[in-house]
C-alpha cells in the first residue's frame, strides 16, 4: 500500500519573472550598498564553470571575499557587473543573492547556468528564458490517498497558513503518484514556466508529472530562490539555463556525455548571457 502521496501548495506558486527590460512593481528600496555603491547588474551562477566563463571576459576585475564568498567586480561586454558563484542549492541561493543585494548596488540580477529539461520536446543544448518560476515541492504529505483535512474539511489547511495548489478550473492540482509512469540544433527558447526545487531530480516519473500538471520547462536548484529574493527586494531578474539533460531519463543520452565533457551547456548560457548583456550596453548608449 502507497501511504505518502503529495499535494502541492500555493505556497510554492510561481512568481513572474521581472525581465530586465521591465520596470519594478514598486519603487525598489534604498541600496544598501555596504561594500561598493557603483550601479551593477549582478550575475549569480551555481557551478564554477558557469562563472569562470563570465569572470574571465570581465575587464577592470576587482575581488572580494565577504563571509568566505567570492564577489567579482567588473566591466563585462559594456556594463559594470559583480558576478559570485552561489553553489549549488535554493538555500546557497537565498543567501547569496541577498548577500550580494546587501554589499552591492544591483539594480538588476541575472541567473546564468545550467538545468535539467522538462518538457521532452526540448533538447540538450537548448537555452531557457522563463518568464515565470515555482517551487512544487512546499508538500503535505497525507496518510493516503484522500484528499488532507488537518483543519477539518477536505482541502483545507488553512489553519497551516497554506492553501492547496489549485488549476484554471479552481480544483486541487493532482498528487503525484509514484506509480505514474547532439542530434539537434540547440535553441533559445523564450517563455513557459521553470521549476526549483531543493532536490537533484533524477526520477522520470515526477518529471513528467511536473510536464504535465505544471507544464514545466526546466527544472534545477536555484532561481526560484533568487526570483523570491529579487522580488521582495524591488529588483528585477532574468535567467538563462542551458539544459544539460533530460531531467530524471530512463537512459543516458549520448548527447548528455558529450555536452558535459564539452563543456557546451556551460558555453550556451553563457553565450546567451553575454549576447543580452551586449544588447543591454547598447539600449543603456541609446537613453
Amino acid at each position: 500500500m502507497h501511504l505518502r502521496r503529495i499535494g502541492l501548495l500555493a505556497a510554492s506558486a510561481a512568481w513572474s519573472a521581472s525581465v530586465a527590460t521591465s520596470a519594478t512593481a514598486h519603487t525598489a528600496p534604498p541600496a544598501r550598498c555596504l561594500t561598493d555603491c557603483t550601479p551593477r547588474i549582478g550575475i549569480v551562477s551555481a557551478f564554477g564553470a558557469e562563472t569562470d566563463l563570465l569572470v574571465a571576459q570581465t575587464r577592470s576585475r576587482r575581488l572580494y571575499t565577504i563571509n568566505g564568498k567570492r564577489f567579482t567586480t567588473g566591466v563585462l561586454r559594456g556594463n559594470r557587473v559583480v558576478i559570485v558563484l552561489s553553489g549549488v542549492s535554493m538555500i546557497n541561493s537565498t543567501l547569496v543573492t541577498q548577500q550580494m543585494l546587501d554589499h552591492f548596488r544591483v539594480e538588476r540580477l541575472v541567473m546564468s547556468g545550467i538545468a535539467g529539461g522538462v518538457d521532452p520536446a526540448d533538447h540538450v543544448g537548448d537555452v531557457t528564458v522563463p518568464d515565470r518560476w515555482a517551487m512544487p515541492m512546499e508538500v503535505f504529505w497525507n496518510a493516503d490517498s484522500t484528499l488532507p483535512s488537518p483543519c477539518g474539511k477536505p482541502n483545507d489547511v488553512s489553519c497551516l497558513g497554506l492553501q492547496l495548489a489549485t488549476g484554471a478550473d479552481g480544483q486541487p492540482l493532482p498528487p503525484f503518484d509514484e506509480k505514474l509512469g547532439l542530434k539537434q540544433q540547440p535553441r533559445l527558447l523564450v517563455g513557459g514556466r521553470g521549476v526549483s526545487a531543493t532536490v537533484f531530480l533524477a526520477n522520470a516519473q515526477y518529471r513528467r508529472y511536473l510536464f504535465d500538471v505544471l507544464q514545466a520547462q526546466t527544472f534545477e536548484m536555484e532561481t526560484a530562490a533568487l526570483a523570491h529574493v529579487a522580488h521582495a527586494n524591488g529588483v528585477p531578474y532574468i535567467a538563462f539555463r542551458s539544459l544539460s539533460d533530460l531531467a530524471g531519463a530512463e537512459g543516458f543520452d549520448a548527447d548528455v556525455g558529450a555536452l558535459f565533457a564539452s563543456g557546451l551547456a556551460e558555453a550556451n548560457e553563457a553565450l546567451v548571457t553575454l549576447a543580452f548583456l551586449d544588447a543591454w550596453a547598447a539600449r543603456s548608449k541609446r537613453r
